[in-house]
């Protein structure tokens, strides 16, 4: 605020305090620098800060939350709207927004992550829990999930997608490095990765799955469309692609190997059981298959 000439500093300040707590009390919207409260920080409309707001336990508003700097609670961060901070958003327990969560720096929850829209974060977006977005999800860095990372529509991070159990997204799944899941990874679209894509379960893409270095499963790998990796595919049991699976290096599965199309690997093709392609079946070095080996035009070693 901007002290007048002629009046009391302090007058002025007190009757500044005056109209903030008057307006919080009737839980009209209140324009502050920072807000600070031992317990929670409630308002029915909206709450802004210039800086920082914190609380020992709850923030709760009816419609928007907007720092410009942090918004840090001790339990639940709640909104009706979205939820805006120019830094960080920390919360002890869950953050839940009605439409859009966005942080110029990291998000982190000690439980969940809940957002009707998008979510997006110029860093981290961190969750003990799950995070769960009607829309997008969005980083400049990494995303962690401590369980299950979903999204309505797309899943983009700058880095590395990590999550201790499964990673589903209505749409694409797109990595600049890892993808890793102690579970499933399942998109509707294209999974892409710029390193790895590690799932301690099943990989599922209704479209291509493409990866710069590995593609590793203990189960399957199914895509409706292409698998395509810059060096090994590995699955414990079955690679299945509706149309090509083409590998760097080497194709390995313990099970069944089948392609809609193509097979093709510029080292080895290895399966404990059949590979089997609807076209060809391409390897620069050795095709291995404890069963039978099928393919309905070529089979070039």
């Amino acid at each position: 605020m901007d002290f007048r000439a002629g009046r009391s500093c302090l007058s002025q300040l007190l009757d500044h305090y005056d109209k903030v707590t008057e307006a919080l009390e009737e839980k009209q919207n209140a324009d502050v620098d920072d807000i600070n409260a031992g317990d929670d920080i409630n308002a029915g409309d909206d709450i802004n800060a210039g800086d920082d707001i914190n609380a020992g336990d709850d923030i709760n508003a009816g419609d928007d939350i907007n720092a410009g700097d942090d918004i840090n609670a001790g339990d639940d961060i709640n909104a009706g709207d979205d939820i805006n901070a120019g830094d960080d958003i920390n919360a002890g327990d869950d953050i839940n927004a009605g439409d859009d969560i966005n942080a110029g720096d990291d998000i982190n929850a000690g439980d969940v992550i809940n957002a009707e829209d998008n979510i997006n974060a110029g860093d981290d977006i961190n969750a003990e829990d799950n995070i769960n977005a009607g829309d997008d999800i969005n980083a400049g860095d990494d995303i962690n999930a401590e369980d299950n990372i979903n999204a309505g529509d797309d899943i983009n991070p700058e880095d590395n997608i990590n999550a201790e159990d499964d990673i589903n997204a209505g749409d694409v799944i797109n990595a600049e490095d890892n993808i890793n899941a102690g579970d499933d990874i399942n998109a509707e679209d294209n999974i892409n990765a710029g390193d790895d894509i590690n799932a301690e379960d099943n990989i599922n893409a209704g479209d291509d799955i493409n990866v710069e270095d590995n593609i590793n499963a203990e189960d399957n790998i199914n895509a409706g469309d292409d698998i395509n990796a810059g060096d090994v595919i590995n699955a414990e049991d079955n690679i299945n692609a509706e149309d090509d699976i083409n590998a760097g290096d080497v194709i390995n599965a313990e099970d069944n190997i089948n392609a809609g199309d193509d097979i093709n690997a510029e080292d080895n093709i290895n399966a404990g059981d059949n590979i089997n392609a609807e076209d060809n079946i391409n390897a620069g070095d050795d095709i291995n298959a404890e069963d039978n080996i099928n393919a309905w035009d070529r089979l070039v070693v």
